[in-house]
């Protein structure tokens, strides 16, 4: 689907491709998927493997399989359930990722709750940030609580709250 604008909830069912839209509801997919250049005045939820690129959705984005993500901005909170690469992105909500994860350069309004291997750099969060797994983190602010378990790398990072690590550091 290509350059449309719908007034209610976007739903597809299948494998999909689509690119230039404005939905006025949320958008829902089912199926592998490429999505490129939207907004979406509703929340996006996406079953399946995924690549979005250039976004804005007003509400959550909730993706339950392995995804690519860059270039985006979301008003509510960020819920992965899979293996994800994340880049460029604001979310005004928590960040919740369950699965291996590479985060770069964004900003989260909320706690950023990672649980799985992961890579971080170059990032913001306004909460507290909680890591489970192995992880290397790089390049970042947290104005809470640092809470890492698993076997860990940090390097060149600020928090104004405590610094909790279990494992190897």
């Amino acid at each position: 689907l290509h350059g449309f604008v719908t007034a209610g909830a976007l739903n597809v069912t299948g494998d999909s491709v689509l690119h230039g839209f404005v939905t006025a509801g949320a958008l829902n997919i089912t199926g592998d998927s490429i999505l490129n250049g939207f907004v979406t005045a509703g929340a996006l939820n996406v079953t399946g493997d995924s690549i979005l690129n250039g976004f804005v959705t007003a509400g959550a984005l909730n993706i339950t399989g392995d995804s690519i993500l860059h270039g985006f901005v979301t008003a509510g909170a960020l819920n992965i359930t899979g293996d994800s690469i994340l880049h460029g992105f604001v979310t005004t909500g928590a960040l919740n990722v369950t699965g291996d994860t590479v985060l770069h350069g964004f900003v989260t309004a909320g706690a950023l709750n990672i649980t799985g291997d992961s890579i971080l750099h170059g990032f913001v969060t306004t909460g507290a940030l909680n890591v489970t797994g192995d992880s290397v983190l790089h390049g970042f602010v947290t104005t809470g609580a640092l809470n890492v378990t698993g076997d860990t790398v940090l390097h060149g990072f600020v928090t104004t709250g405590a610094l909790n690590v279990t494992g190897d550091s």
